[in-house]
């Protein structure tokens, strides 16, 4: 069974809280990661200043071998446990739910933490590819224009194939690139040697953790830990503005 910081545990029943409130979790989080997804601007508090701390954690479902499933919302992670489809779980807990009082007058709860295992869940069907989308695209190059290696808002950037559609082409992860609007246009129809614009990086296919990453907006600490084990060494996640992730 997978290890991150935290011990592992049955579906949790009774248990209190912790000290740390789920809305700090995010902005935890937030301070270390958000480099990631920057969104909206290009500083490493964007996504602080965008409201993170309104935003509720989701929960990071896995199979029985560890390979990510699903993000779920609280209430679907909460109905997991009440259906004792928990096999087991991981990380900090992030909510506890409370039902009514029970003879003894001991009131029901359900907690659960950042990472569950589901049973019956297997990883057959979900070995394909991930979709390319242009958000996605872009935190995969961390906003890093592939040309002339600035870093832009999001609303400066675009999808360029670094083989042009026109010719021959394909809109896939190997062959697609950020670029700044400036490049783009300067690029043309052409192919990055005819434009004398050599690629910065080369595009690749996200695996499965990566692809997981890139999806969610509200990665607690434990997640991106758990997430980015599987994550390889070549993906430009493990790059923070050309230095490696450091984790504080």
């Amino acid at each position: 069974m997978p290890r991150i910081g935290a011990k592992s545990s049955r579906p949790c029943f009774g248990v209190r809280t912790g000290a740390a409130s789920v809305r700090a979790h995010p902005i935890e989080v937030g301070m270390i990661y958000t480099l990631h997804f920057a969104g909206k601007s290009a500083g490493p508090d964007a996504f602080l200043a965008a409201g993170a701390e309104e935003m509720e954690p989701l929960v990071l479902t896995v199979d029985m071998a560890g390979l990510p499933q699903a993000w779920v919302e609280l209430e679907e992670a909460i109905t997991y446990h009440a259906k004792q489809m928990v096999a087991w779980s991981i990380g900090r807990e992030v909510r506890e739910f409370r039902g009514g009082w029970q003879k003894n007058g001991v009131r029901s709860r359900i907690a659960t933490r950042s990472i569950l295992a589901i049973r019956g869940s297997g990883a057959g069907a979900h070995r394909h590819a991930p979709g390319l989308t242009n958000q996605m695209l872009f935190v995969r190059d961390r906003q890093v224009c592939a040309y002339c290696g600035g870093r832009f808002m999001v609303r400066d950037l675009s999808r360029d194939h670094v083989v042009p559609v026109s010719r021959g082409g394909k809109d896939a992860w190997t062959n697609t690139v950020t670029a700044c609007r400036s490049c783009n246009t300067r690029k043309g129809g052409r192919a990055p040697e005819q434009a004398g614009m050599p690629l910065l990086y080369v595009p690749y296919v996200p695996n499965r953790h990566e692809h997981f990453i890139l999806r969610n907006r509200r990665i607690l600490a434990d997640q991106m830990e758990y997430l980015l084990a599987g994550v390889p060494k070549s993906s430009r996640l493990h790059v923070r503005d050309g230095r490696a992730v450091t984790r504080t």
